[in-house]
């Protein structure tokens, strides 16, 4: 349960582009370069169908969304390059790759910065993605690594945001603004972070107090199967094991703090009861839509009294 070398969320799931120079590179470096087109639809008549079109993949003509005839085409690239003007500021692209058969792509930067809290230490990344389905815009999600563990901490945090979109319009005036933009949003979220760490820290919790939250993240239904009844137990027990012996939490006093690194280790690296293959792309996906059982266990610690 408690391999030291743990791996990032995002570790075989993309490909290393460490040390690539532009967006351009990473897309080519991991295998993304190639480019969508739109498609007029047909009925079986062979009348066109208003108001829609298809986006297609150019390598293999697979269909990865049915978009409104106004939608306009970001190639994976293009959707990426304003980062490319902070390159030179300490941001460096890390890994890329893409989601639901490419309906979603995704990049991976290291941004500059170290935090420290709590005698732990956090690295921050930035998870950048755009669809091709017309399901929204470039998404900007900061992800926080407690180094030690390789745990997500992307809290949702009252203070600052953890989370938004940016409008593509390929202005070069707008592409600085949203990179420099990124970088003080970062930087005010990893400050209120570890303010945040700290605080839960200053929250302490009883042993059977953990235990009921355990059994409020992790719910038992009514009526239970045998089956579903060993899997939850075995799940809650999982949890209570990597807050009571994770080695990353030794130092740590018996917390709030504690509690939510817990679950995050829990969200972050528990293989499922049924993990099919692409269960570590879910996962990710849950980083870039915020995680609900960190979340949860987050928004449990703020209301102990």
């Amino acid at each position: 349960m408690f391999d030291t070398k743990r791996l990032a969320p995002w570790d075989g799931v993309g490909m290393s582009v460490h040390g690539a120079f532009s967006s351009k590179e990473v897309m080519q470096r991991a295998g993304l370069d190639w480019s969508v087109s739109s498609r007029k639809l047909y009925l079986s008549d062979g009348s066109p169908i208003p108001g829609v079109k298809a986006n297609v993949r150019s390598t293999d003509n697979k269909v990865l969304g049915i978009v409104g005839s106004d939608y306009k085409i970001v190639q994976n690239a293009e959707a990426f390059s304003f980062m490319d003007q902070v390159l030179g500021e300490g941001v460096t692209y890390e890994t890329a790759g893409a989601l639901k058969g490419g309906r979603r792509v995704w990049v991976l930067a290291h941004i500059p910065g170290e935090y420290k809290f709590v005698e732990d230490k956090a690295d921050p990344y930035i998870l950048f993605s755009t669809t091709h389905n017309g399901s929204g815009a470039i998404k900007v999600c900061l992800t926080p690594i407690r180094v030690v563990c390789m745990n997500t901490l992307n809290l949702a945090i009252k203070t600052a945001t953890r989370s938004w979109s940016i409008v593509h319009k390929g202005l070069m005036d707008q592409k600085i603004a949203n990179a420099k933009n990124t970088l003080i949003a970062s930087k005010e979220y990893m400050g209120a972070l570890c303010d945040e760490m700290v605080n839960l820290n200053e929250i302490k919790l009883t042993d059977t107090q953990v235990y009921d939250y355990v059994k409020k993240l992790i719910l038992m239904p009514l009526d239970p199967s045998e089956v579903t009844r060993r899997n939850v137990s075995s799940k809650r027990t999982e949890l209570m094991d990597r807050y009571e012996l994770a080695p990353d939490l030794a130092h740590v006093d018996r917390s709030a703090y504690r509690f939510v690194n817990a679950v995050s280790d829990f969200a972050t690296h528990s293989t499922p009861l049924r993990a099919r293959s692409n269960y570590r792309g879910t996962r990710l996906l849950s980083i870039l839509d915020g995680n609900t059982l960190i979340d949860t266990s987050y928004q449990m610690m703020k209301e102990v009294v």
